[in-house]
């Protein structure tokens, strides 16, 4: 089977990469303003929707607080230090005082005289590439004893997509560019403007329905583990 993993890293089609320009905007405002504006957020509804608004408005906001370099990191977070904290039980304490940001900073020093978001991109490889995308599709498909094959990943099309002008991967809210370009005689349309879509579990909806009651119960965690890991597989 064939998997289009690696596109979006390596020619700008996250939705990161778009608040990561508008980060620096919103570097002109006070840091009293922008406090106040994350602290409004909190009152938007929330939705089970995949990167809903409400969800990348309180994300980015946050992300606002932070360094360029941090913020790009804590769009990827789940769960901040501060929540960990209150999450993890008292065996857990030692993951909880750990922070994936400090750990993941220093691969910006890797390329730090790429463009900005040639720096995001490069990152996001050497962490939420290798590190989520890739072992999901592998778990998944080992679990099935199925094969497969990333062809964006071969190194000459990495190598391709790192020597070639952000312009050309990101352009105005466009991401991908050069890849849909070079379709366009290929794929309708219609294919083309359709919206990003992810590969999810249905953790949200397990939490708000079959899981609600073991999720507050914490004599039920093991329970609830084993759970996950099922499901996980089945999905």
């Amino acid at each position: 089977s064939l998997s289009g993993d690696g596109g979006d890293e390596l020619f700008g089609g996250y939705v990161t990469y778009q608040a990561n320009r508008y980060h620096h905007f919103m570097q002109y405002l006070p840091m009293s303003v922008k406090k106040m504006l994350m602290s409004c957020s909190n009152y938007l509804p929330t939705s089970f929707n995949k990167l809903s608004l409400d969800y990348k408005i309180k994300q980015f906001l946050r992300g606002s607080l932070l360094s360029e370099e941090q913020a790009h990191l804590s769009w990827r977070e789940i769960f901040n230090r501060q929540q960990k904290k209150i999450l993890f039980r008292n065996e857990y304490n030692a993951l909880s005082q750990s922070n994936s940001i400090d750990t993941e900073l220093h691969w910006f020093a890797d390329v730090r005289d790429c463009h900005a978001l040639d720096q995001a991109m490069y990152v996001d490889m050497k962490t939420w590439l290798v590190d989520d995308i890739l072992v999901k599709v592998d778990r998944a498909s080992m679990a099935h004893s199925l094969e497969v094959r990333a062809p964006f990943l071969d190194h000459r099309i990495v190598e391709f997509a790192a020597s070639l002008p952000v312009s050309y991967k990101i352009s105005g809210r466009n991401g991908k560019r050069i890849l849909k370009t070079s379709q366009q005689k290929i794929l309708p349309s219609h294919v083309l403007r359709q919206p990003k879509r992810g590969f999810n579990s249905l953790i949200d909806h397990w939490l708000a329905n079959d899981l609600f009651a073991m999720a507050h119960d914490i004599t039920t965690s093991q329970q609830l583990t084993q759970w996950f890991n099922k499901k996980t597989i089945e999905t």
